[in-house]
């Protein structure tokens, strides 16, 4: 069937689940498009988020998506890709008392998730492998003002065999931006103590050294405007705290072009924020 503007379209599995993969092919517009359908929305609405991008780019854009999976027509949506809060109680005697705790943390992480966002962890997928720029170990430029998060990102990548250097604050960064270091990718928390994450993606974007190098976004913050503005910005990646050390690591696993290693199962970051 032919893709409209008034058709109201919303993610599939496939697409729900591609939004958490770490790892993707698609293109910028496709994966900005998957972001603004996590809340089935009618194409129409979306082109008005999407101001450099023509109608029929859109439609097009939609109709490739649809094609291949990652989204369907609102009302084709199976029932099983949700909970069916309409449907009548059930009681799981003698368990009770386990299900009413379970059903308040979800209705706690639902409300919570409602107020910020959703949580994605998306990074594309580099067409080759790269190479590292100093020698035998990947070089990466974490900024990130929370010591705690910085000097763990730094041990994690240690264990990578890659190279931190860290910089919390506006004087670091520019120090970095002004070293002539070369980088081979750089984690970005938006949330800066006195200068915007998003104002350093637009000085990135023309940097005379950096411009090319690699961004993934590491930030709490959820909101679907965010990640739109992010990956408009030239970010590659974004994944949303709190974080797990597989999203993270495949994540940059797949910036740099590396494969994307089996799950570990561990999950040690869970509760930082």
């Amino acid at each position: 069937m032919k893709t409209e503007l008034d058709q109201v379209l919303s993610l599939t599995k496939l697409g729900k689940l591609h939004l958490s993969g770490r790892a993707t092919t698609l293109l910028l517009n496709e994966l900005r498009l998957l972001v603004l359908l996590s809340k089935p929305s009618s194409l129409r609405e979306t082109v008005a988020l999407l101001p450099e991008c023509a109608d029929q780019t859109v439609l097009a854009l939609a109709a490739g998506l649809k094609r291949r999976g990652y989204i369907c027509d609102f009302d084709a949506v199976k029932e099983d890709d949700g909970i069916d809060f309409s449907a009548p109680e059930t009681v799981f005697s003698p368990h009770i008392t386990d299900m009413q705790k379970a059903a308040l943390q979800f209705d706690k992480a639902k409300a919570e998730l409602m107020r910020r966002g959703f949580y994605v962890s998306i990074a594309r997928m580099a067409g080759q492998q790269s190479y590292p720029v100093n020698g035998d170990a990947y070089s990466i430029l974490i900024i990130e003002d929370d010591p705690y998060l910085a000097k763990a990102y730094e041990q994690l990548l240690a264990m990578m065999n890659c190279r931190a250097t860290l910089a919390g604050n506006r004087a670091d960064i520019e120090a970095a931006f002004q070293s002539g270091a070369k980088f081979d990718l750089i984690l970005l928390d938006l949330n800066l103590p006195d200068i915007g994450g998003f104002n350093i993606l637009h000085l990135l974007s023309s940097h005379e050294k950096l411009g090319a190098t690699p961004v993934i976004v590491v930030s709490s913050d959820t909101t679907k405007e965010s990640i739109l503005r992010a990956l408009t910005l030239g970010a590659d990646g974004y994944v949303t705290k709190p974080i797990t050390v597989d999203n993270l690591t495949d994540s940059i696993r797949s910036v740099v072009g590396l494969p994307v290693a089996e799950s570990s199962g561990t999950d040690p970051w869970a509760s930082v924020s």
